[in-house]
C-alpha cells in the first residue's frame, strides 16, 4: 500500500449489489430497455394500422428516448485508466500562460453513449414539440386537441421552451466532454494537479485554484432528500476572497478515467505535504500518483 493512500468514504453512485443510483442492475437496465424497444414497435405499429401516422411517430420517439436512457443507466465499468502526464498548455486556450508548465490530469469519463443519444434525442424531440405548437398558435397547421384555448397553447409552448432550453445546454456538455475526451488534437478535460495548485477544466468551468488557497479538502454527500439518492463530492474550502463563489470548489468524486480512490487521495495529500509539491509536474509524481492508482484497484 502506498504511504498516504486512503479510500473515499461515500460511494453515492452505486449500491453493494452493483446497481445504480436509479436501483437497476445492468442486465435489469437492459431488459427494461428492450422491452421499451418492442413496447415502442408494437405501439407504432397499431397506430399506423389505424392510419394515425403522427401518434406512430410520437410513440416511437418516446419509447426510443426512455429505452436509450434505460441502456444508458446500466452500471459502467470501474474506472482503471492512470493519471495523464500531460504539457497543461494543451488543456487551455492558450490565451494566457497557466500556473504550472506540466500537470498530472484525472481526466473526466464521458456519460455512455446510449444516455448521450437518449438525451439529444429527448432534447430535439423538445424543440420539434415547440416548433409544432408555434405553428398551431399562427394557425398554419390545425390544432392537435381543438378543445384547447390558446392560453393553454401558450402555457404549454412556455414549458416545452424551458426544458428544451436545459436539454440543449446539457447535451452540449455532453458532446464537448466526449469530444474532448475521444478526439486527437481537442483540449482534454479534466482535474489537474500541478506544483503550484489545481485546476478545473471542464465543459462550463474553466477555473485555477492555487495550493495556498486551499484549506482543506473534505468529502461530501449531495442528497436529493426524498429520493434518497446521493452523489459523492469533494469539497475544496479556499481562503476568504479567493474569487470563487461561497469560496469553495465542488468536485465530483466519480465520473473520471481514474480511480475515485485515487483522486481523492492525491488532493488530500498533497494538501497536507506542501514539501512534496515539487514532484509535481514530473516523473516523480506520476510514481507515487501510479501507485495511488493501483492500491483502488486492488478490490475492483
Amino acid at each position: 500500500m502506498t504511504e498516504g493512500f486512503e479510500r473515499f468514504p461515500f460511494s453515492g453512485r452505486r449500491t453493494a449489489g452493483g446497481s445504480t443510483v436509479t436501483g437497476f442492475s445492468r442486465v435489469g437496465a437492459i431488459s427494461f430497455g428492450a422491452f421499451l424497444v418492442f413496447l415502442g414497435l408494437l405501439s407504432a405499429a397499431g397506430q399506423l394500422a389505424q392510419g394515425e401516422t403522427l401518434r406512430a411517430i410520437l410513440a416511437t420517439n418516446v419509447c426510443g428516448v426512455l429505452a436509450m436512457l434505460a441502456f444508458g443507466v446500466a452500471p459502467q465499468r470501474s474506472p482503471r485508466r492512470s493519471f495523464r502526464f500531460l504539457n497543461s498548455v494543451v488543456l487551455t486556450r492558450a490565451e494566457r500562460s497557466p500556473a504550472d508548465s506540466w500537470v498530472h490530469v484525472a481526466p473526466t469519463r464521458a456519460l455512455g453513449l446510449p444516455l448521450t443519444i437518449g438525451i439529444v434525442w429527448g432534447t430535439l424531440g423538445l424543440i420539434a414539440a415547440a416548433v409544432v405548437a408555434v405553428l398551431q398558435l399562427l394557425g398554419v397547421t390545425p390544432r392537435l386537441n381543438e378543445d384547447a384555448s390558446t392560453a393553454a397553447l401558450i402555457l404549454g409552448l412556455l414549458l416545452l421552451l424551458v426544458f428544451a432550453a436545459g436539454g440543449a445546454f446539457f447535451s452540449w456538455l455532453l458532446i464537448w466532454r466526449r469530444i474532448r475526451n475521444g478526439s486527437f488534437g481537442t483540449r482534454p478535460s479534466g482535474v489537474t494537479l500541478g506544483p503550484s495548485g489545481v485546476a478545473v477544466r471542464v465543459p462550463g468551468r474553466d477555473v485555477e485554484i492555487a495550493w495556498g488557497q486551499i484549506l482543506s479538502i473534505t468529502p461530501q454527500v449531495a442528497s436529493s432528500g426524498r429520493s434518497g439518492l446521493s452523489v459523492g463530492m469533494i469539497k475544496l474550502q479556499l481562503t476568504r476572497g479567493s474569487g470563487i463563489s461561497s469560496d469553495q470548489q465542488m468536485l465530483a468524486a466519480e465520473g473520471y478515467q481514474v480511480p475515485s480512490d485515487a483522486l481523492f487521495t492525491a488532493l488530500r495529500w498533497y494538501q497536507a505535504h506542501p514539501e512534496a509539491r515539487w514532484e509535481l509536474g514530473r516523473v516523480e509524481g506520476q510514481r507515487r500518483l501510479e501507485g495511488w492508482r493501483l492500491d483502488a484497484t486492488l478490490d475492483q
